[in-house]
């Protein structure tokens, strides 16, 4: 999807493509929450959005000193 989206001018995030980021548990439970009480956009346009915040801070946070305090916490669940 990447390179469609970036080496095509025209184009267009799909229906298809927005299942594939919602199938990701965790970005769609985040997402669902950060929404509250609303109900978050089902446009694709506007879950790939989404999904450039959720994959920007995890890369963020990868650097974060206490990297490893929130590993641990996130795989007791």
């Amino acid at each position: 999807m990447r390179n469609r989206l970036a080496h095509t001018l025209n184009a267009e995030v799909t229906a298809e493509d927005r299942d594939v980021f919602l199938s990701i548990g965790m970005f769609k439970a985040l997402r669902d929450a950060l929404a509250q009480p609303d109900i978050p956009s089902m446009e694709p346009i506007d879950v790939l959005e989404d999904f450039a915040r959720h994959a920007g801070l995890a890369y963020a946070s990868a650097s974060d000193p206490h990297r490893t305090l929130w590993a641990q916490a996130l795989a007791a669940n």
